[in-house]
């Protein structure tokens, strides 16, 4: 039997690091002989097991602190596992750099989007990077883990649901967000091209400039920088440093876009429930049709999308993946209505996907959509739609499929190493 060894070393926000990572592990116990070890700084005893042992066939941890990790030698204590360690990865590569650019001995990535994998691929020394979405979880079996009901029994019926339509995620006003951009003290880059060190004014214009010029429905954040440095010489040289530096854009783009979509929500009068820190600090708050609730523990936000007749998603970076908000929303039977790209949509046999999309440049024909899908009129078509997301999410996006996908990745890796 296979034996893996889960490590939490970071934190997340709302705690959904540890929340999937015990979702994780939850599934691989059923599949696999699992050991689990709680990281911290200030004790580093609960690492010498990992350094003692020789067992393990795989070890896993999410946006991990260890690729930081250096032992009283100076070596890097990745390098003394002794077995593949996978660093999950659950934003943009660009926010991790720091922890990916070390080319340690047996180190590999999984992505959540295929767009994120292909920038680690061409940008990292991994040994390997597969792309494995998170799963969806099902209301209740959290809170209630004695409980066990599978998506469909736990499903409610429209009727049931008391929420016309909910978005989760937090807010930042862009303003905020404008002192990162102008500048983190960090001017010792160098120029793709002269060699130079990029001023913080440099970088000030470069974000000003990708602000404008880039559209996240269209295409990745890196696609958008690379045409505009497309004048610079050997830029893949310092480009992953560069996206680095510049992550203050997807945070101003992400907020911005959150705030057009819900603004128009709120403008047209549709009832809509919003989940998240800093949305009382917006004009949101003087609308009479939405409620606006502070965040909430992870395991609480599948309950909310168990009582929604509709979930609203926004994911600016997730060009190419799919989104835990979406698979969640469909687990639970809730009609998710999206700007992710679809190409990257669960469907059936045929093709088909229960999902609805829409573009931020067409705010107008997204409020068509979910008055149409709220209205009475849609009351079969929306029971439609809510039986095939439960169905689809079952058989491909569950917590179970995630467990499985990923032992075969450790199985497949230790193949190629005995070719």
């Amino acid at each position: 039997m296979m034996k893996i060894l889960l490590i939490s070393s970071r934190e997340l926000c709302y705690f959904s690091g540890s929340f999937f990572l015990d979702c994780i592990q939850k599934e691989l116990e059923k599949l696999c002989e699992v050991e689990r070890v709680e990281f911290s700084e200030t004790n580093l005893d609960a690492l010498q097991a990992c350094l003692d042992s020789d067992d393990y066939d795989a070890i896993l941890d999410i946006n991990s602190k260890l690729p930081y990790l250096i032992l009283d030698d100076n070596s890097r204590f990745l390098d003394h596992l002794h077995a593949p360690f996978y660093n999950y990865i659950l934003d943009h590569p660009l926010y991790h750099h720091p922890g990916l650019v070390f080319p340690l001995r047996d180190y590999h990535a999984l992505a959540i989007d295929r767009k994120h994998k292909e920038y680690m691929e061409r940008y990292y020394a991994l040994q390997s990077v597969e792309y494995l979405p998170l799963g969806g979880t099902v209301a209740g079996n959290v809170t209630a883990p004695f409980q066990q009901k599978s998506a469909m029994e736990s499903r409610k019926t429209r009727e049931e649901r008391q929420i016309p339509l909910l978005f989760t995620g937090t807010y930042l006003d862009p303003q905020m967000v404008e002192a990162e951009l102008q500048g983190r003290g960090q001017a010792n880059l160098l120029s793709p091209k002269s060699g130079d060190a990029i001023s913080d004014q440099k970088y000030y214009e470069c974000s000003k400039a990708l602000i404008e010029c880039w559209n996240p429905e269209a295409e990745p954040m890196e696609d958008a920088l690379q045409n505009l440095l497309a004048s610079h010489e050997d830029v893949r040289v310092t480009f992953p440093e560069v996206m680095n530096r510049l992550y203050a854009v997807d945070r101003y783009k992400r907020n911005e876009t959150r705030r057009e979509v819900l603004l128009a929500v709120a403008k047209a009068g549709i009832e809509c429930t919003v989940i998240g820190e800093g949305w009382e600090k917006t004009e949101l708050s003087s609308y009479p049709n939405v409620t606006i609730l502070p965040g909430c523990p992870m395991e609480e936000i599948f309950d909310y999308m168990a009582n929604s007749r509709m979930v609203l998603d926004v994911n600016p970076l997730f060009f190419d993946g799919l989104h835990d908000r979406v698979s969640a929303a469909m687990v639970n039977g809730a009609v998710c209505i999206t700007n992710m790209n679809p190409d990257a949509a669960p469907r059936d046999g045929a093709g088909e996907t229960p999902l609805l999309f829409y573009q931020a440049s067409d705010l107008d024909a997204m409020l068509l959509k979910i008055r149409e899908m709220l209205s009475d009129s849609s009351s079969k078509e929306w029971e439609a739609r809510s039986l095939t997301s439960v169905e689809i999410a079952s058989a491909q996006c569950s917590w179970n499929v995630v467990a499985k996908h990923f032992l075969e990745i450790v199985k497949d890796e230790k193949r190629r190493k005995e070719e």
